[in-house]
């Protein structure tokens, strides 16, 4: 049994909060899967794994530069992967620093959803499938 005073992590928005503050409008956070923009076939992504990417990308590139400076053309094309990753749910990009937002305001789950779940609702979200479907459409 949880203690009242017992924080719980919500797994939509990652912050902590009590069972008594949980009011409509406290959480912001973004319900639909993200893609690869720069992808042939928008592949879906995780949030989380989006955000690795972003960072693996910033590091590769920040240890290249360190042995020889970037170019011009090197610096155009990083700065373009970072704007790559686009929430379906607003096309907000996705950013790589640890402020995560949202374009949606709700309730904080509960305390017995998992992160898991929480993704798979995400990722098989219908109307964001034909979202992204009709976006792949327009590439054709």
């Amino acid at each position: 049994m949880r203690r009242v005073d017992q924080p719980i992590r919500c797994v939509q928005c990652s912050d902590y909060y009590l069972v008594q503050d949980n009011k409509m409008g406290v959480c912001v956070h973004h319900d639909g899967f993200v893609y690869d923009n720069h992808s042939i076939t928008l592949a879906q992504w995780v949030q989380h794994a989006a955000i690795a990417q972003l960072l693996k990308d910033e590091a590769a590139a920040m240890k290249q530069s360190t042995t020889n400076p970037l170019t011009p053309e090197q610096k155009e094309r990083l700065e373009r992967e970072k704007q790559r990753f686009k929430y379906i749910c607003c096309n907000q990009t996705v950013q790589a620093s640890g402020m995560v937002g949202g374009c949606k305001r709700g309730k904080h789950s509960l305390a017995d959803v998992k992160l898991i779940q929480w993704e798979y609702e995400c990722d098989h979200n219908r109307d964001y499938q034909d979202k992204r479907l009709n976006l792949l459409q327009t590439r054709i």
